[in-house]
């Protein structure tokens, strides 16, 4: 699984990056067919710290796109809540694709 990261009005570092790879590195375990993660990471100048930075990730599978967007205050937290989100779109694919859990 391919993991690419961007920053857009940011410098994306080695620790944030490491940090985006352990994180992101295993959305494959909800679903098989995860393929390539792209990650955008942006700065935005707002008003609001909560909404400072945004993520957005695509996720590209063997069953079609994922795509997931959040805001934060940091980059961690932006990133975190962006794999939940991932999580639940992909157990609901997998779901979907498999059948339920029941």
């Amino acid at each position: 699984m391919d993991i690419s990261i961007t920053g857009r009005n940011i410098e994306i570092n080695e620790v944030v990056e490491r940090y985006i790879q352990r994180r992101l590195g295993t959305l494959d375990r909800y679903f098989a067919g995860v393929e390539m993660v792209k990650v955008v990471v942006t700065e935005e100048k707002t008003k609001a710290a909560e909404d400072r930075f945004l993520v957005e990730a695509t996720v590209v599978t063997n069953r079609g796109i994922v795509r997931a967007e959040e805001r934060g205050e940091l980059i961690t937290t932006a990133v975190d809540k962006v794999k939940d989100v991932l999580k639940k779109k992909l157990e609901r694919l997998k779901d979907k694709l498999y059948g339920a859990r029941y």
